[in-house]
């Protein structure tokens, strides 16, 4: 349940986590199926859950260091296919 990059590149793949249940915002990033480029800058940043990740905005994703367009789409599709999306503002809590 591997995941490529468009065009055929040598893209990292990684697999998600295995679980049954449905996603909620307590559940870990590990849990989606990002690449281990996505999955690493993430945590660099500290951010860890689901809950963490959707109070952002795709702005504030791009700007997370060696964070390209490539990557916050990965990540903004990969979150709409469960369901949820990055904010639309800034949240301030």
């Amino acid at each position: 349940m591997g995941r490529s990059s468009v065009g055929g590149g040598d893209a990292e793949v990684t697999d998600a986590i295995n679980t049954d249940q449905p996603l909620d915002v307590f559940s870990l990033i590990d849990h989606l199926c990002l690449t281990t480029r996505a999955r690493k800058i993430l945590k660099a940043n500290n951010i860890v859950t689901i809950g963490d990740l959707i109070k952002l905005t795709s702005r504030d994703v791009s700007f997370l260091p060696n964070c390209g367009m490539v990557t916050t789409n990965e990540i903004r599709d990969e979150l709409q296919s469960h369901g949820f999306s990055l904010s639309k503002t800034k949240c301030t809590y």
